[in-house]
């Protein structure tokens, strides 16, 4: 947020620099040495240019926290979902990870360096994997924003669960936050501020039978997301999860047409959830109250 001071600095500046000046000279300089015509118009315009537009530029600033009360400055709480896009704009580099779909990964963070007009790094690898997240983190300078959405299911008896598939999904749901959080929280320290969001499940919550393991790596999401949350909240650094319902995503697609028209006859709101409101949500999260840390944000259309 302190690029945008710089930005709007660097675009006064020149405007207001000169003009004082002028203004300077309009008080040293009799104002009935210039010609009647115009005498009135420059000292409007001088008057509007010194003291209008600082008092807007002040204004603006203040509303998204960049100049605050004592105590407020380095904290985002009332930033708009729309100033996240004005930021997207100014100043942001977004660092896109995924262990498939390369090309579908690269296509995506061209599409948002374009639209976006930001710095958009495509990253393949495992974040379940330390050495990994290691090399991720060492192309990442400054961070403010870390979401951990990387996951994957096992549906079956546990029974029947080999021990290698309970380590991949534990490496994939849970040693993965714990690998990037541990690799953002001091980059979020140095500022005093930031914000982790963490992608769980329903089933973190209640449990699933036949997904013991993916049950049991999103309550341990849950878990490690309030009490990191206890840890960072002196610091203004917000953790919170968001616990999805059925979502229409790939995940989901192991299950038959008819498995999933049973599903929505369970969900109140009568439909499988849309990835966009997940989106939202987190996008909802991004600009709440700092004070709002430390929960488990349940996205399931009344189901549970």
């Amino acid at each position: 947020m302190n690029r945008i001071a710089h930005i709007l600095s660097w675009v006064l500046s020149p405007i207001l620099i000169p003009t004082y000046a002028v203004f300077a000279a309009l008080w040293i300089t009799p104002l009935a040495m210039l010609p009647a015509d115009i005498r009135w118009n420059v000292v409007i315009v001088t008057a509007l240019v010194t003291c209008v537009l600082p008092a807007f530029a002040i204004m603006l600033l203040y509303w998204m926290k960049i100049i605050s009360d004592p105590g407020l400055n380095n904290r985002t709480e009332r930033l708009a979902p729309y100033v996240l896009t004005i930021l997207c704009y100014c100043a942001c580099a977004w660092y896109l990870y995924s262990i498939h779909s390369k090309e579908a990964l690269f296509a995506y963070a061209e599409e948002l360096s374009e639209r976006y007009g930001v710095s958009c790094t495509p990253f393949v690898g495992d974040m379940g994997n330390e050495n990994t997240v290691d090399n991720l983190f060492s192309f990442i300078p400054d961070l403010d924003i870390l979401i951990n959405n990387a996951g994957i299911s096992y549906v079956g008896l546990l029974s029947e669960m080999s021990a290698a598939d309970w380590k991949k999904v534990m490496a994939t749901n849970v040693d993965s936050v714990f690998y990037t959080s541990r690799r953002a929280i001091p980059l979020m320290l140095r500022k005093q501020c930031g914000r982790i969001i963490n992608i769980s499940s329903v089933w973190g919550n209640v449990g699933a039978s036949m997904e013991a393991a993916y049950s049991a790596s999103k309550g341990a999401v849950n878990s490690f997301t309030k009490a990191l949350a206890k840890e960072l909240a002196p610091s203004h650094i917000q953790v919170n999860a968001i616990a999805c319902g059925v979502m229409d995503t790939d995940m989901n697609r192991c299950f038959s047409a008819e498995d999933m028209e049973a599903l929505r006859q369970e969900i109140p709101c009568d439909r499988i959830g849309d990835p966009a409101e997940a989106a939202g949500m987190v996008r909802s999260l991004l600009s709440a109250p700092e004070y709002l840390t430390g929960q488990i944000i349940t996205l399931d259309g009344g189901w549970t």
